[in-house]
């Protein structure tokens, strides 16, 4: 039986079970990801993919542990600071420096409402621009709402994904998930703009112009928040074919060969490799378990 990395599960010494083995049992699922989504994938009983799937959209939100009062209070706080620096709301702090505007975002992620992929970002937003704490809607409220708009099916009622929504509530991405989707649409931009201009011409150049994006964020640097928001209107699209040998733009040298590009990715697939061995104890080029911290054990089909 071949060793497979998504047929593991972390055996733990449980309470009264002491003498449990891997062929035996019992498991402790975690919610960790690399548990939760390997279980929901590969468990064939529906009744305990329902109770893990149940425990990992409440996490910390019941009993010492809810985070539900504590987003509260960091939204009300981020909103206080908003306002002392002279912003509507932190969505606005947070796009001070950028190139986005809240109105530019959030018609970006309404004209993608008919993909996959933006309600994080669109429930991000409107928590940071359009949320009142303390009013007649609570966080959960914002959540099945755009959750409604943006999924084909909703999330249970008792669903409370925010509360352990570290991305925005414990990291750098509050008011900045829609980041994900945006440099997505500038990338599929340039490379249209590299496809206009021919990218199998090796005799021919192609430039990206940057001095428009470059001179918009020293505006933005020394720029009131209240003229800010007239002038990002004014803003074009950063990403143009254009005519080769001009002072303001950096030329693109032509495609890396085969060769390159084979070294580049097996250079990096070392790396990947090496990361991933040192953290978990398990070889997934071999497909065997590493001596360390984790003790991987086989699940039979």
């Amino acid at each position: 039986m071949l060793f497979s990395f998504f047929g593991y599960a972390l055996l733990q010494s449980l309470e009264g079970h002491e003498n449990a083995t891997a062929e035996n049992a019992p498991w402790m699922i975690t919610l960790d990801a690399p548990s939760y989504l390997s279980f929901m994938q590969h468990a064939r009983n529906r009744s305990l993919r329902k109770e893990v799937y149940h425990a990992y959209v409440t996490r910390a939100s019941s009993g010492d542990l809810d985070n539900t009062e504590i987003i509260g209070q960091i939204l009300k706080l981020r909103l206080e600071k908003a306002k002392l620096l002279g912003y509507n709301n932190y969505a606005e702090v947070s796009m001070a420096t950028k190139m986005a505007t809240v109105d530019k975002a959030e018609g970006l992620l309404e004209k993608l409402s008919g993909g996959c992929g933006i309600k994080f970002a669109t429930v991000d937003l409107e928590l940071h621009s359009k949320y009142v704490p303390g009013g007649s809607e609570t966080i959960y409220d914002v959540d099945q709402r755009v959750s409604k708009r943006t999924q084909v099916i909703p999330p249970l009622p008792e669903d409370r994904f925010l509360c352990s929504f570290s991305h925005i509530f414990a990291g750098g991405y509050a008011a900045r998930y829609y980041s994900y989707k945006w440099a997505e649409v500038l990338s599929a931009d340039a490379f249209s703009a590299f496809e206009d201009a021919g990218l199998d011409d090796k005799k021919d150049s192609v430039e990206i112009e940057t001095s428009t994006y470059s001179n918009f964020r020293e505006r933005r640097e020394t720029t009131p928040p209240s003229e800010l928001r007239v002038e990002s209107d004014d803003l074009e699209s950063t990403v143009k074919p254009l005519v080769a040998n001009h002072h303001h733009r950096s030329t693109v040298e032509k495609m890396p060969s085969e060769s390159e590009l084979e070294e580049f990715f097996a250079a990096a697939e070392k790396e990947d490799h090496k990361g991933f061995s040192e953290k978990y104890n398990y070889d997934f080029v071999k497909d065997v378990p590493l001596e360390g911290r984790y003790e991987w054990v086989r699940f039979k089909p």
